[in-house]
């Protein structure tokens, strides 16, 4: 296959495929990133039974450059049986919930059991969607069970939504890759060295005997900051009203500054309670 182009009447299904690759997300060029675009959770049906509920979305699959990309997925909430016909016996079995092209199903594949249970394998047809980790004897799956496995993916240049920072750094990488991530409730950017993203908050810190507090950003790195007193120009309470001094040093993800008495510029005695604002820039 050489010249292609997008929607072009005389293409053949594998040239469409292929130039609907070079849209999304890419592992490499013309390569698109298997994955989870939206939906496909994996849950307990609600009284725990021996089916798994999978939600409405789409995946996409490739598994090889000439393969092209694959868009699966179901436009409804699908009920799969797992316990049903693969009865447990007494000893505990991993399954893996699917998307599968090849198949043209969200399906569930059926390990081995062993006291040890290990992952069945998954075809490079399939989107992984979830494990499901079944005890020795159950007759049920409880949400307690069920490990989403989720890789989000999405169209190349794009923000791709993550529920933390596990599914984030399963992502096929490039400079400009742009996430959401859930868990943080923030955006973060790969810029080839990490994850840069802007973070914010406001809280209580109490200063310690060289007039200093430290705050913890929940950064791994910041590379700058901004801090200013959060009592709105008065004390507040047992909170003191203060002056932060323009230069706070970093160590990791800890910010540290001094505070001054807002009135005549003194150091605060050591366990003063104080209410900061602050931003921080760096790396998640």
């Amino acid at each position: 296959m050489a010249w292609f182009e997008y929607h072009n009447a005389g293409n053949s299904e594998a040239q469409q495929l292929q130039a609907f690759s070079y849209l999304l997300s890419q592992m490499s060029v013309g390569k698109a990133a298997t994955g989870v675009l939206t939906g496909l959770s994996v849950a307990q049906t609600t009284t725990a039974s021996g089916s798994v509920v999978v939600s409405a979305g789409a995946g996409v699959v490739q598994a090889a450059t000439l393969d092209g990309a694959s868009l699966v997925g179901d436009v409804q909430d699908t009920t799969l049986d797992v316990l049903t016909a693969s009865p447990m016996g007494a000893v505990p079995r991993n399954d893996i919930v699917v998307a599968d092209r090849a198949t043209g199903s969200i399906r569930v594949i059926i390990g081995s059991p062993n006291v040890t249970p290990t992952d069945p394998s998954v075809p490079s047809s399939a989107v992984k969607l979830a494990r499901i980790r079944n005890a020795a004897s159950a007759t049920t799956v409880p949400s307690s069970a069920i490990d989403d496995l989720r890789v989000m993916t999405g169209f190349f240049g794009g923000e791709i939504i993550v529920a933390n920072s596990s599914q984030r750094d399963a992502l096929p990488k490039y400079v400009g890759l742009k996430v959401y991530r859930v868990s943080a409730k923030r955006e973060e950017r790969w810029d080839g060295t990490g994850w840069f993203c802007f973070t914010y908050g406001e809280q209580s810190a109490t200063v310690n005997g060289s007039g200093d507090f430290s705050i913890s950003t929940g950064l791994s790195q910041i590379l700058t900051s901004t801090v200013e007193n959060a009592n709105g120009g008065a004390g507040v309470g047992t909170r003191q009203n203060i002056t932060v001094a323009k230069n706070a040093t970093y160590t990791g993800g800890n910010l540290t500054a001094r505070v001054y008495a807002a009135d005549d510029k003194s150091l605060l005695p050591n366990g003063t309670a104080v209410a900061i604002k602050w931003n921080a820039w760096g790396y998640a």
